[in-house]
Parts: structure tokens; sequence; C-alpha cells
């Protein structure tokens, strides 16, 4: 049975490249080595101002040399080391589609299926394949990350971006640990001063946190935030904290969404695309929690720019909403009205954003402050960023998560 296509790396072909690297280095210790004794026999007895130039030169081209063969061969041990463990998981894979197919079930297109209805071999089968899978994936990653680091090579290009969707066999603490081996030191730093949170996705520009066990809640409630909250983590990260402090319950899981690169300033939030884009990860992100954890009561709250967001991500054409209840506060407009049970539409009397709608028009759509816009509507006195410091705010939270909508 073939395992070609199941894991997204395989050992043949990583002791392939650790072999080559290893050799590659040994090649360029060889070269300093020859140069060295060739040099030393021919320069070293002799001085001068061009001599001396010439031994300073080849003494800069040697180190240079070196620290490449260092780290050719630091990918060969890495990489040797990676194909040790993919070897481990492929002879597992191996063995489980034999133990399987001897039981009965059927196995193509890297999955299991029944083929006698008194045994379910298939399910369980899957499961272990998934599973499998699973830690090829994040050894792939962590091998990337892994090699990068030791490289000293730039972190912009890190591929690394661990997604909730990679990552369904794990629980939410073994998520968090992993995200913080290859989180960015400012992420790691400041997920240090809240010991309840759970780093569930990062790298390519997304930081998504937990407070509470998102696999165990009773409610979710997810907040989107608006324009150049990707490079104010901080702020925002204190923003959930307190909403999960004052509107939760012990079984309460309270996220805060950074997971698309957001307009850096207001002009830049003129444009819808960067809502657009991140619509389908946002969709995807709620689906996701829904798999996790199906009887959780699904809130959603888009703040400023975060709730064209959340308004994009409404656009539902499907019997699943994005939420069961969604609060867009301090809107600059959105496409419709989500898709979800509840809409709640929250501005502040003294936001400017109330000054970009027009009647049911604004900016990004249809204005949900509106009173032709069929949602709660909930005002108080503040500006556009007094929502998180505002008792009637965090009180409505509280109430719409508990499903009191009384």
């Amino acid at each position: 049975m073939s395992i070609s296509t199941l894991f997204p790396l395989y050992s043949d072909e990583l002791y392939q490249q650790s072999t080559h690297f290893a050799q590659a280095s040994r090649y360029i210790y060889e070269q300093i080595t020859a140069h060295q004794t060739l040099y030393a026999y021919n320069l070293n007895p002799h001085h001068g101002q061009a001599i001396n130039a010439l031994k300073g030169r080849l003494y800069t081209l040697h180190r240079t040399w070196d620290t490449t063969a260092s780290s050719y061969q630091r990918t060969a041990t890495i990489l040797h080391l990676a194909a040790g463990a993919q070897k481990e998981l492929e002879v597992q894979a191996r063995w489980l589609i034999n133990t399987a197919t001897q039981y009965g079930a059927v196995y193509e297109n890297n999955s299991f299926h029944n083929v006698q209805d008194q045994w379910d071999i298939a399910t369980p089968a899957n499961a272990v394949l998934q599973f499998l899978r699973q830690a090829s994936l994040l050894l792939d990653k962590t091998s990337a990350h892994t090699l990068l680091k030791e490289n000293d090579l730039p972190t912009d290009i890190d591929p690394v971006a661990f997604r909730l969707k990679d990552l369904d066999l794990l629980d939410s603490d073994s998520i968090h640990d992993l995200n913080m081996i290859v989180a960015e030191n400012e992420i790691r730093e400041l997920l240090h001063k809240y010991p309840n949170a759970r780093l569930l996705e990062t790298g390519d520009g997304h930081t998504v946190v937990s407070f509470g066990d998102i696999d165990t809640a009773t409610n979710i409630v997810t907040l989107v935030a608006g324009v150049n909250s990707h490079n104010n983590v901080a702020s925002y990260l204190q923003r959930t904290d307190l909403i999960h402090n004052h509107t939760a319950s012990s079984s309460s899981a309270t996220v805060l969404w950074l997971g698309y690169r957001a307009p850096k300033n207001i002009s830049k939030a003129f444009s819808g695309a960067p809502a657009q884009a991140a619509a389908k990860d946002l969709q995807e992100f709620q689906h996701i929690l829904t798999q996790r954890n199906p009887t959780a009561r699904r809130v959603l709250i888009g703040h400023s720019y975060g709730s064209t967001v959340v308004g994009y991500a409404g656009l539902t054409n499907t019997q699943n909403s994005i939420a069961d209840a969604v609060i867009l506060a301090g809107s600059p407009g959105v496409p419709a009205r989500p898709n979800a049970s509840e809409v709640y539409s929250v501005l502040a009397n003294q936001d400017y954003i109330g000054l970009t709608g027009a009647n049911s028009v604004a900016i990004h759509g249809v204005d949900p402050h509106a009173s032709t816009f069929d949602s709660e509507k909930l005002r108080f006195d503040g500006g556009h960023s007094s929502y998180f410091d505002n008792q009637k705010f965090l009180d409505l939270i509280k109430r719409v998560r508990s499903s009191d909508t009384q």
C-alpha cells in the first residue's frame, strides 16, 4: 500500500538532503585545510604591506567559508534528526494500513473505509492515520523553524505559521506550548504576563490568543480588532483580558483574533479589501471552534474596522451561521446584516465613526447603527476607544454570552 502522498515530507528525501549538506560541509572544510597548508608554507616566511594584506584577505575568506561549512553541518544534523522521526511515522503508517486491511478495511486516497458492515475498522484507523499526518506536519514546520533559527536567517521569511485547523488533535495547552516555541520574542514576552492565556495561532502576521479553554467552554466570545491592531497586540491583549475578567464565568473562553493584516491607518481603512481578504480566515476559525466544541455558544465582537471584517465573514450562504450572536461596535459599515440569530449594534455618542454613516448608508455598505438596520441598539457616552472601559458595553457582552437576551 502506497503512502507516497500521505505526508508533507518523507524520510528518504530528508536523508538524501542531509547527506548532500554533510558532504558540502566536509568539502569546504577540506578546502580550508588545503588553503591554510598551502599559504602557510608560501606566505608565512614573507612579510610586507602587500603580503600582510593578502594574509588578512585569506583569513577573512577562510572565516566566511568556515561559517558556511558550520551552517551546512547544522542543517545536515537537523535534517538527519527529522528524517529519523519521519521514518518512524512512516513505519507506523505502513503497520496501520497492513493491520486495518487485514481486518477488512479498504485503504485508498489516504483514507480507510469499511466494506463489512459488522466491523467498523475505518473510524479508529482514520483517527490514528490523521494523528500520524498531523505529527508529520508539525515535524515539517518545527524543522523549518529550527533551520531558520539555527542559521540566523531573517524571521520575516519564517514559513512557520500554525493554524488551529492544523492542530485539531491537540488540546489548547499543547497548542500553546507548541506555538510558544516558534512565536516571535515580542509575543512570548507579552504572553508571559498572562499565565492563563493560550496562544492558538502565530506566525505570518497572525496572533490568536484565548483566555479560558475553547474546548470545554460553554460560551466563546471572539474579539476581532480594527485599524493597526496587528501592530498593537499588547493593547488588545489587555482589552481581551479585561473583557474576560468582567464578563466571563469559570466555564467561558474569550478569544482575541488578530488573524489578518489590518489597515495601518484610517486612510487605508477606507478600503474594504483587507476585510474581504480576512473574511474567509475568520469564517474558517469560527468553523474550527464549532468543530472542537459543538455545544458552545459563539459570540463574535467586531470593533471599528473589525466589525467590517465580521460583516464580510457573516455573508454566509449556508445554514451554518458565523456565530450565534454578533456585536458590532463603533462600526464604519458592513456589507449586510451578518448571518446570526442575534445582532447588536453599539455606538458611543462621541465616537467619530458615527459621522461616517448617513441614514442607512456607511463607508463599507450599510450602517448598523441606523434605525433601519435589524439589530438591538446600545448607545452610551464615550469616544471611539472607550468601549472596553464602559460598563454598559461590558454588561451587554456578559448578557449576550450567557444567552440572557431579555
